[in-house]
Formats: structure tokens, C-alpha cells, sequence
């Protein structure tokens, strides 16, 4: 295990209050900082980046203000992703963000297409619109995607320039049940092109089938991630909770850390530390 406490880039968090209060969580009643710390056991966490998880035009500002609560109990948690509406229109998202951005604890946005079939409701003008205003606030957009959506997500890509910072979350959540490794190396070879894209070595075994998943499944995608984009463009993430379905965060690093045994202390530090630091202002 690691000897120095690690930025977890993607973390959910929630707790039995707006906007999560009139949601059942299957994950449990609570899912705090003090819970996350707990159920990562061995592994040591310095800071924690959390990932928006109300998703919706009425809980998007609900959920700042509950992370700023949060943050002000655990100061380890120094970051987070919101939602906004950025497909809403561009008055709309600009109203918004003029709104998130009074909470500096918000340094980059999501807004996922998480049931688009092919990706394309990434490249619709409105949405092109609203990610291009995150360049005025100083915000990342983290794509949280799916290796279905790879088609639309390039062609977004290509649309909206390359002058903000993106993440791919989770590896872009590989086929691994598929077994379309070769489809899904050519769509992040489309990806890494783009030079302000980085990519998350996050949730790496949430796509396996359950959670008899075996090192020989999940390393071909960890291993050509970093290959292709970097050490200086890899983040480490876990996911937590979503990832337990499959996995917890003390065996996720375990196998980050032999699938990258070859790897040096500076380059490890980079993905653990520096790249998530960086970006986010940490």
C-alpha cells in the first residue's frame, strides 16, 4: 500500500438531507466523508474530490451547499464536481454558473448523458454552448460517459475545441464484457488526441460482470490508458460507492498497484497526487 495519503478525484457523497432526502439510496442512509474514510481500511486518503450525484435542475444547488457543510466538518474534502444545466439553453446555463460560481468549493461540472444512446446529446449546439462558457469561470467538464457513447463523444470533442480541461471518467467504462478491447483502444486513441484530455483510472472493475472479476480482465485497459495518455495525464478515482458492486477501494488499489508495479514513485505520485491536485486547484 501506498505511504502517503492519495487525492481521490471521484468520490459520492450524500447524506439523509436536501437533495437526498427524498431519494431511497441503495448504497446506504449515509455516505459522509467519515463513512468513504472508513470503508477505504488500508487505504490512506489526503484529500477527497467529490462527483455530483443529485443530478437534477432542482437538487444541483442543494448538493453545493451540502458538500460546503460537509467540507466544513472534514477538511478533506477540498473539491467538488457539480451539475449544472449546461444543455438547458445558453441563457439558462450561464445564470447558473453564474450562480456556482459564489461557491469556490466547485472547480469543474458534469452533466452526463447517461441514457443517450450513442453520445450525441453531447453535440447538440446548447450543449456545445453551455461547456464553452466553462472557459470564462475557470471549470473543468468531466465527461461521464459510456463505451457506447464514444461516437458522439469524439465528434463533441472535435466540436468544442480544445481550450478547457476535460476528464474521462472511469476509462470511458470499457467493454469488458464484451471483449471489444480492440474497438475500445481505437476510440480512446480519437480521445487522447485532444491534449486537454485526461482520463480517470477510476471504478476499474464496476464494467466487469460481478465480482469474480480477475486481474487478466481488468489490466489491458489500465495498462493502454496509461500507455496512450500519460503519466501526466491519469487520475486516480474510486468510485466510491458505485464501485462496490464489484469491488471495494483497499482491493481496486491493490490491483492498481500491481497492474502498475513497473511504474516509478514520481509517476505513481503523479496519478495518486499531483494530476488531480493540479487540476483542481488543491
Amino acid at each position: 500500500m501506498l505511504e502517503y495519503g492519495v487525492v481521490d478525484s471521484h468520490v459520492h457523497l450524500w447524506d439523509t438531507v436536501p437533495p437526498f432526502d427524498k431519494r431511497p439510496n441503495h448504497f446506504g442512509v449515509h455516505g459522509r466523508p467519515k463513512e468513504f474514510i472508513e470503508a477505504c481500511g488500508k487505504v490512506p486518503v489526503a484529500k477527497i474530490v467529490h462527483m455530483e450525484f443529485g443530478r437534477g435542475i432542482d437538487t444541483y444547488m442543494p448538493e453545493i451547499e451540502l458538500m460546503e457543510k460537509l467540507a466544513e466538518e472534514d477538511s478533506r474534502l477540498a473539491a467538488m464536481v457539480a451539475w449544472a444545466p449546461l444543455s438547458h439553453g445558453y441563457d439558462t446555463a450561464a445564470r447558473a454558473l453564474d450562480e456556482i460560481a459564489l461557491h469556490p468549493i466547485v472547480r469543474g461540472i458534469r452533466q452526463a448523458h447517461f441514457f443517450d444512446p450513442d453520445g450525441m446529446a453531447y453535440t447538440t449546439k446548447d450543449m456545445i454552448d453551455g461547456v464553452r462558457l466553462l472557459k470564462q469561470y475557470g471549470l473543468s467538464f468531466a465527461l461521464g460517459t459510456s463505451f457506447n457513447q464514444d461516437g458522439g463523444v469524439i465528434k463533441f470533442l472535435d466540436m468544442v475545441g480544445d481550450d478547457i480541461p476535460f476528464v474521462l471518467d472511469h476509462m470511458g467504462k470499457p467493454p469488458v464484457q464484451q471483449k471489444l478491447f480492440d474497438k475500445w483502444a481505437r476510440d480512446m486513441e480519437a480521445i487522447e488526441k485532444h491534449k486537454n484530455v485526461s482520463i480517470k483510472l477510476s471504478s476499474i472493475a464496476t464494467e466487469a460482470a460481478g465480482p469474480d472479476w480477475t486481474f487478466d480482465e481488468i489490466a489491458p485497459y489500465v495498462r493502454y490508458s496509461v500507455e496512450l495518455f500519460g503519466w501526466d495525464r491519469v487520475m486516480y478515482g474510486s468510485d466510491w460507492p458505485v464501485s462496490t458492486r464489484n469491488s471495494n477501494p483497499e482491493r481496486q488499489m491493490e490491483t492498481l498497484l500491481e497492474i502498475l508495479k513497473d511504474a516509478t514513485a514520481e509517476q505513481l505520485h503523479k496519478l495518486f497526487v499531483d494530476n488531480t491536485s493540479k487540476l483542481y486547484g488543491i
